[in-house]
């Protein structure tokens, strides 16, 4: 999908603009319980590729360890024990971490367990209050998930503990665990219903699995009232909470035969309107950070066909995209956002060899004859450590590859990752990273020429 948009802006110093102008700054209530609904402190270490356990803590008497055997790891390294094995029993542990998170941002918290007893998630409140949610023993990997349903609305949760319940002649592992804040609920109109969403009174728009009106999945948005043989004009709105300085892009596909309009609304009462040409096929569309007004707050977001119509009009696959870092997947087709090697440049190909996912990746090299040149690509971010759980990619590698990242004080931390042949995913963890400092800037490089090429693939910030 398209993005055209400029590096966002994230300094510290606009952060803390903004925060006041919220008037939503960390503050502490009367009993010392943090009441923060804007900026929240991210679950770290989830994957446990760090190789150590902090910054989660446990029990004392019984710790739990993080461990490389691959009993206990699901996808990385490094999975977690979920025990303490002393003389043929494993007894019960548990591992917790303070964390600062508002409900009705949380989509949902995730994680792969492989276990022989139950296992207890205890989600706890700034409030005091808890929601414990039981898992029974499964003996095998399976991906376990917690919905916002099941948590308390309107509440911030501030700690998140997993335990088991009893001892055991087997163990417990966990890996993976994710907290997943998809602020835009519903975009992509799955649950088969339009909730969130609010519509016209008089012709509202619906949710349908018709196929005429699914891009992708099961369920797509009709944007109209179908009455005697007239397609009305219709809208769908939703309230959200986003700053613009950390906005990428707003995307979705459209399949419209009349003009759609989107109008973006700031909480100072502004907006910015974009209006999207009638298409008649299926296409995707994208509004890039540069469209919107930098240093204000997104409070909604509206589609609204804007005439009557003989035709429908659809939409599905609506996204409000945070990425930190541009083109990572290298779908735009180009070296878009990067910089590379002046000498030995690398290149972004659709050569099979050098895809993981999607339809281009990364050539991390320069062929010239029948060498294979080392080479380097990089980017200029702006990314707050304490904001982000994990810098992950996938990589082909014949050559040791070192990755850098470079933080605003004009430090840094470098990673290498020996040759392993074939398409491995990589992981660094906040753990791993300078805390409380910003990243600049993160560049991959091959550090010696060979005789065989290298790929990377799917680089994300999360």
């Amino acid at each position: 999908m398209t993005n055209n948009n400029k590096i966002m802006k994230k300094t510290l110093k606009m952060r803390l603009i903004q925060l006041f102008v919220l008037g939503i700054l960390i503050s502490l209530t009367s009993n010392n319980s943090l009441v923060n609904a804007s900026a929240s402190h991210p679950l770290l270490n989830g994957n446990f590729e760090s190789g150590v356990l902090s910054p989660w803590t446990t029990n004392p008497t019984y710790p739990s360890g993080v461990t490389s055997n691959s009993w206990h790891v699901y996808e990385g390294t490094y999975g977690l024990a979920l025990y303490r094995y002393i003389s043929s029993t494993f007894y019960k542990s548990y591992v917790e971490q303070s964390i600062n998170y508002d409900v009705d941002k949380v989509n949902s918290i995730v994680f792969y367990m492989r276990a022989y007893v139950d296992v207890k998630v205890t989600v706890s409140y700034s409030d005091g209050t808890t929601t414990p949610v039981t898992f029974t023993a499964n003996g095998a990997w399976g991906i376990q998930s917690i919905s916002q349903s099941q948590l308390s609305a309107g509440k911030i949760i501030t700690k998140i503990r997993f335990e088991t319940l009893s001892n055991s002649v087997n163990g417990t592992a966990i890996d993976g665990i994710a907290v997943n804040t998809l602020y835009l609920k519903n975009g992509d109109f799955e649950s088969g219903v339009l909730s969130p969403w609010t519509t016209n009174p008089t012709y509202p728009s619906g949710v349908t699995s018709n196929s005429w009106h699914v891009y992708e999945g099961t369920y797509g948005l009709a944007l109209y009232r179908y009455i005697s043989s007239t397609f009305y004009k219709s809208y769908v709105e939703q309230s959200i909470n986003y700053m613009v300085d950390e906005v990428n892009s707003i995307s979705f596909y459209m399949r419209a035969y009349v003009d759609v309009k989107v109008t973006v609304t700031y909480s100072d009462g502004s907006t910015t309107p974009i209006t999207f040409t009638a298409n008649g096929a299926w296409g995707a569309q994208s509004i890039s950070q540069s469209q919107l007004s930098a240093g204000k707050i997104i409070t909604k977001i509206r589609f609204e066909t804007l005439s009557n119509s003989v035709n429908g009009t659809a939409i599905d696959g609506i996204n409000i995209n945070t990425l930190f870092l541009m083109n990572g997947n290298f779908e735009l087709g180009s070296l878009s956002h990067w910089n590379t090697n002046p000498t030995y440049p690398s290149s972004i190909t659709s050569n099979a060899w050098h895809v993981y996912e999607g339809t281009y990746g990364l050539a991390l090299y320069r062929y010239i004859g029948t060498t294979f040149y080392k080479s380097y690509i990089e980017q200029s971010i702006n990314c707050d450590v304490d904001m982000m759980s994990s810098i992950d990619f996938f990589l082909k590698n014949y050559v040791e590859v070192k990755v850098t990242i470079t933080y605003i004080d004009g430090s840094t931390t470098q990673i290498n990752y020996s040759a392993n042949y074939g398409w491995q995913g990589k992981s660094i963890s906040s753990a791993q990273l300078s805390a409380g400092n910003t990243i600049v800037k993160i560049k991959f490089e091959t550090t010696i020429n060979s005789p065989n090429g290298t790929a990377i693939d799917g680089i994300s910030i999360n």
